[in-house]
């Protein structure tokens, strides 16, 4: 639906006159229209399978890439034209491509970090070994129950956080489900409303005079019924997507405790049968200490690449997607004219896409921070320089992430106020779809806002935006937007 506007308009931009430019104008148009098939293909579930198919060898995902990178190309001749109209079909849509790329990329790093949380929990596991082996090499009739109860502490700490999350999330499945009965019920109304709209103008067809006006006044009335139940919809949709991440979180987060508490069972089974039949000499157990101690600085570093590469890289290519789609937004606001608030209303929900990929990766530094500071919490202080180096290691780490994790909960809170300046602008637009689209992405901005403070690492600084921030008024000509596109 939303390409087959952007090819009217930029339609229109080829139609609107004939002047020397009328070439420029057609061709524009032809690639224009190249592109949108091309976004077509790129959002098939399946590639083409053939003997003669470039794309044979290819994943789904190459192949999506390939069909995107041409849009792309194809676009780049557009914005090009000579049509203002064209120009900002194109920019629209290229602002539109940036931000499902941002979006992957997004997801990489969100997967990536899930994988990493569980890898993660190897950290204790190897504090847990080096707190053995030092206890053995101590004394062969050391005694494992303080260690035991503390590992039974840890796990139970960790169930009961389970158990919390738990209860939480089955009561936002429960409002997911509530909310997706809502929009239904809602959908169903907007269709009859629709239905009787179209059901006045066929009989407006056949009538004249007052009768046939009243029948459009008629129909225009269920028109604007459609679309207020539709602005209800979305409101609803906003809320529903809020939730749907909150529930994709969770699920991670119980997860990975689960895992963690299946580790710790384990560990206490193991420690329990050790105590029965240690006979580890002094020797053996400081040579098993220096082994470990070595893996977990392996790990460490193994840890922090993966992280870099597989977190961090991600989801700061996600974060310059977005920017480049605020590029393409603001060109398109130059060239939109009379329709610059729906443009505008497009630059809210990409500023909002940017605010969620920060919120993302706010919470990725916020879950490295919690399990560093209690891996540093774990590191014990025996007579190994090693590991009085480690403990000061985690203990600094701690404190860069936190560092880290400021200054990303400073930038999206500099968003968040861009977009919360776009957003009451637009709420005195004439147009009220782009009225009710600033209010709905007002909310979220709103809740976005909220949940940044949950997160903040305890001793986080947030730093103050730097003196050369852009106000938001001063991100474009006319400043704003809106809806995300997935």
């Amino acid at each position: 639906m939303r390409h087959c506007r952007l090819l009217i308009i930029a339609a229109l931009g080829m139609s609107a006159c004939e002047d020397q430019d009328a070439a420029k104008r057609a061709d524009a148009e032809r690639a224009f229209q190249e592109a949108v098939s091309l976004v077509a293909q790129s959002e098939r579930g399946y590639r083409p399978v053939g003997d003669n198919d470039q794309f044979a060898h290819d994943s789904l995902e190459e192949y999506r890439q390939v069909r995107v990178d041409e849009a792309i190309a194809e676009l780049e001749r557009v914005i090009k034209s000579p049509s203002p109209v064209q120009r900002q079909a194109a920019h629209v849509l290229l602002a539109d491509l940036n931000a499902s790329m941002a979006r992957v990329a997004q997801r990489q790093g969100a997967d990536a970090w899930a994988d990493l949380a569980n890898r993660s929990a190897g950290l204790i596991a190897i504090l847990v070994a080096i707190d053995s082996s030092n206890s053995r090499a101590q004394s062969l009739d050391t005694d494992d129950a303080p260690l035991i109860r503390r590992l039974e502490g840890d796990r139970d700490a960790v169930k009961s956080t389970i158990k919390d999350e738990t209860a939480s999330l089955d009561d936002l499945t429960q409002r997911v489900a509530d909310l997706n009965q809502q929009i239904k019920q809602l959908n169903d109304q907007r269709q009859t409303a629709t239905d009787q709209a179209q059901q006045y103008r066929e009989q407006a067809f056949t009538k004249s005079g007052d009768a046939r006006y009243d029948l459009y006044d008629n129909a225009a009335n269920a028109d604007r019924e459609a679309f207020q139940i539709a602005t209800k919809a979305e409101g609803l949709r906003v809320k529903l997507d809020v939730y749907s991440s909150e529930i994709t979180v969770l699920r991670r987060r119980i997860d990975s405790g689960e895992k963690f508490v299946g580790s710790v069972d384990q560990q206490i089974d193991d420690t329990q049968q050790r105590r029965e039949v240690l006979q580890a000499d002094v020797a053996g157990a400081r040579a098993a200490m220096e082994t470990h101690i070595k893996n977990l600085t392996a790990l460490i570093e193994r840890l922090a690449g993966d992280y870099d590469t597989k977190v961090d890289a991600p989801l700061g290519a996600a974060v310059q997607r977005v920017d480049k789609a605020l590029e393409h937004i603001e060109a398109a606001i130059t060239d939109a004219g009379s329709d610059a608030d729906s443009v505008r209303l497009e630059k809210l929900g990409k500023l909002l896409t940017k605010v969620d990929i920060l919120t993302t990766h706010v919470m990725a530094q916020g879950d490295l921070g919690q399990k560093l500071g209690v891996a540093a919490s774990r590191v014990i202080e025996p007579d190994y320089p090693q590991m009085v180096e480690l403990r000061k290691q985690f203990a600094d780490s701690v404190v860069q992430v936190a560092a880290r994790q400021g200054v990303l909960i400073s930038q999206a809170k500099v968003v968040i106020e861009q977009g919360r300046i776009l957003a009451n602008e637009l709420a005195a637009s004439s147009d009220t779809v782009v009225q009710a689209g600033a209010a709905a992405q007002l909310d979220r901005l709103n809740a976005y806002d909220g949940r940044l403070g949950d997160l903040q690492l305890p001793g986080a600084q947030i730093p103050a935006p730097a003196e050369s921030e852009p106000p938001a008024d001063a991100l474009s000509d006319d400043s704003a937007e809106e809806t995300i596109m997935e």
